[in-house]
């Protein structure tokens, strides 16, 4: 009788069943649903004033108030912990392969011009292809090369890419990332084109024979 009624108010034995009022909506919750507070604050029992609800609520609120100082934490945060961080997203990431692959594939079937573009761009940064004095501009408009070539995919259910005119990487030269460099092909006529100049411009790229 004794070990049952100490159960009911010690705050290591069955503290989860306890109750206690959040600050900010002024329900009373169970302990397991207020977040711990850090070392050293908090209440007798370690915990935050305002239930979890209501913290995260406060915390997206400052965060968006705070964008600037938020954005420098969160960066700061990241350098100093940026071991931690890659243990953990290898630890989920082997511990969720199968939901990791379907959420690549829902973010590359709706972002598929994003995705296109990413791609491209990656490539084009491993080949210095993508010249530092682009504006902001320039960059848009590179963007809506793979908007408008993701567009007429679905418009027309054939499939659309965006072509290098003068190819990243050439037979003896490197085109650049640059919209001026940049065209809509049907797949079928990009594959053909293949790492080819423009037929019109072989002379005056390598001189008349």
């Amino acid at each position: 009788m004794y070990l049952c009624t100490l159960a009911l108010w010690s705050p290591v034995i069955g503290a989860t069943n306890m109750f206690k009022k959040c600050t900010k909506c002024s329900e009373e919750k169970p302990h397991n649903e207020f977040p711990k507070a850090s070392s050293g604050k908090g209440d007798l029992y370690g915990l935050r004033s305002q239930c979890k609800k209501c913290h995260s609520q406060t915390n997206l609120l400052w965060h968006k108030n705070n964008y600037v100082k938020s954005k420098e934490n969160h960066d700061k945060w990241l350098k100093e912990n940026s071991n931690k961080v890659k243990e953990y997203s290898k630890k989920w990431i082997s511990e969720n392969t199968e939901k990791h692959a379907e959420t690549n594939k829902n973010w590359k079937k709706n972002n598929a011009s994003r995705n296109s573009a990413n791609s491209s761009r990656k490539r084009a940064a491993q080949l210095n292809a993508t010249p530092l004095w682009l504006s902001a501009i320039q960059l848009a408009q590179i963007q809506e090369f793979y908007d408008v070539a993701s567009a007429k995919s679905v418009q027309t259910g054939i499939k659309y890419h965006v072509d290098h005119i003068h190819p990243l990487q050439g037979d003896g030269f490197s085109g650049l990332h640059v919209p001026w460099n940049m065209q809509i092909l049907t797949a079928k006529e990009n594959i053909a084109k293949k790492n080819k100049i423009p037929a019109q411009e072989v002379n005056l790229f390598w001189g008349a024979l």
